[in-house]
C-alpha cells in the first residue's frame, strides 16, 4: 500500500521559500481535495496573506474593504495590515508576496488574527539545492525544527511560455521572478496525474513525500499536461 502521510524522519531538510498566513476555506475545492487541503498560491489560495489585495493598483489609493471582507476583520485592522506589509514584505514577484522572516509572520498572525484558529501559519520549502543560487531565497529564515510537515504540493513556477514553445530549462540562477502560480489541482482537479504513477495523496490532499512530488512534476513538465509553465514541488509545513 502506498504511504499516505508524510514521515518527517525521511524528509530532507527543505530550503525555505517563505511564510504565509492561510485561512482554511473549503468552498470551491476540486473533487480530489479533502476539506483539510491548504494552498498558499494561485486560484485555490484565495485567502492567503500576504496577497495582492493588500497592494493598491498603480496610481490608486489602498481600499481596505476587499481585505477586510475576505478575512472578516474591521476596516481599521485591514488598513493596519496594509501598513504592516509596506514595512515588512519585500515583493518576490508581481502576483504573490511572502514573509521572509518567520518571526514577522508570527507577529502578523498574533497582531491581526488573534484567537483565530481558522488562520494557519504555513512555511513553504523547496526541495532542490538549485534554489540556493537565487539571491532572493538566501535571506529567508529556515523552517523551524518543530514545524509539522503536512506534505508536498506542486505549483507553477517562474514565467509562462507560449503553448507552441518548449518549456525553458529550470534554472533558478537566471529567473527574473521567483513567484508561485496555481497549484497543479487547477489543471488536474480529479488527481488523475498522480494516479497514473500509482501515487496516493495524503489526508491533506498533498503528496506524501518528495520523490512522489518530483515524479509528478517531471511527468507534467515532460508531457505538458497542465498550463504552459514549469511545475515544481514544495513542502508545506505548519509552523
Amino acid at each position: 500500500m502506498p504511504r499516505t502521510d508524510p514521515n518527517p524522519m525521511t524528509m530532507p531538510s527543505p530550503l525555505p521559500f517563505g511564510y504565509y498566513l492561510v485561512r482554511q476555506d473549503t468552498a470551491d475545492l476540486p473533487p480530489a481535495c479533502p476539506p483539510a487541503y491548504i494552498a498558499v498560491a494561485g486560484c485555490l489560495g484565495k485567502t492567503v496573506i500576504p496577497e495582492t489585495d493588500s497592494i493598491p493598483l498603480y496610481g490608486t489609493a489602498f481600499d481596505p474593504k476587499p481585505l477586510a471582507t475576505k478575512w472578516d476583520i474591521p476596516l481599521q485592522t485591514a488598513t493596519a495590515l496594509y501598513r504592516f506589509h509596506e514595512a515588512h514584505v519585500p515583493e518576490i514577484d508581481y502576483t504573490l508576496l511572502n514573509y521572509r522572516d518567520l518571526e514577522t509572520a508570527r507577529q502578523a498572525r498574533s497582531t491581526f488574527f488573534p484567537d483565530r484558529p481558522d488562520v494557519l501559519l504555513i512555511g513553504l520549502g523547496a526541495v532542490d539545492d538549485a534554489f540556493l543560487r537565487h539571491p532572493g531565497i538566501q535571506d529567508i529564515s529556515p523552517i523551524p525544527p518543530d514545524a509539522r510537515l503536512l506534505g508536498f504540493d506542486i505549483y507553477e513556477f517562474g514565467d509562462s511560455v507560449e503553448e507552441c514553445n518548449p518549456l525553458p530549462p529550470l534554472d533558478f540562477s537566471t529567473l527574473s521572478t521567483a513567484g508561485l502560480g496555481c497549484p497543479l489541482f487547477c489543471s488536474d482537479p480529479d488527481a488523475e496525474i498522480p494516479a497514473r504513477l500509482g501515487i496516493s495523496l495524503n489526508s491533506f490532499g498533498l503528496y506524501p513525500d518528495a520523490p512522489s512530488a518530483l515524479a509528478v512534476a517531471s511527468l507534467v513538465n515532460r508531457d505538458r499536461l497542465a498550463e504552459p509553465c514549469l511545475y515544481f514541488p514544495f513542502a508545506l509545513y505548519r509552523c
